[in-house]
């Protein structure tokens, strides 16, 4: 076989090994989460709700009892490959913040009941991470299954649509979630309860 043979074969050899290059085996989700708490006193069921109010995150001037941030990103490689672009490469991240209330009492009937609230809150956050979670699968599987492109750029602008798009939708999943849950109440995640 001849050099110049070899060059006029080396694209098909690259296109058989293509489904290799965006195989999803290359691709991987990885979480952090993180629990952020706000310390409240008190020794009663009022004094509580008070210190939830003032020390809770807010949404707006809106007091809340907690908070749950969940982000999901991406990075992806691509590669030329005979005339196509590939992905090479898929890291889908998601980031999970809550923000949550710690109570410190010496009260053990109050921080039971506190314990029992909490455990609620924790229910309805892990809901809206759900969420999240469900749209990082979804990410990465769609982008090592996108097929090749003419060009990097058309891939790079295939990668955003998509994620335009599962944004969209799980942005919907997690309004639809809260108007199920009533922001948790539903769940008994109020104070008091």
């Amino acid at each position: 076989m001849t050099l110049k043979s070899l060059k006029t074969l080396l694209p098909f050899i690259m296109a058989a090994f293509t489904p290799v290059l965006t195989s999803h085996a290359l691709a991987e989700v990885i979480e952090s989460s993180k629990i952020t708490p706000y310390k409240i006193t008190g020794g009663t069921v009022e004094e509580v709700r008070e210190q939830i109010t003032l020390k809770g995150p807010k949404d707006g001037d809106t007091p809340r009892i907690s908070h749950i941030n969940a982000k999901v990103g991406w990075r992806f490689r691509t590669q030329m490959v005979g005339s196509k672009c590939v992905i090479t490469e898929v890291k889908v991240m998601i980031s999970i913040v809550r923000t949550v209330p710690e109570l410190i009492s010496n009260n053990k009937e109050l921080k039971s009941q506190f314990a029992r609230f909490r455990k609620r809150i924790d229910a309805h956050h892990e809901g809206h991470a759900n969420n999240a979670r469900s749209m990082a699968r979804q990410m990465d599987r769609g982008i090592a299954a996108l097929p090749r492109a003419t060009t990097c750029d058309e891939l790079k602008r295939s990668v955003e649509r998509l994620g335009n798009r599962l944004g969209e939708e799980t942005a919907a999943a997690n309004r639809e979630y809260a108007a199920r849950t009533e922001y948790g109440r539903a769940l008994g995640a109020t104070w008091p309860p």
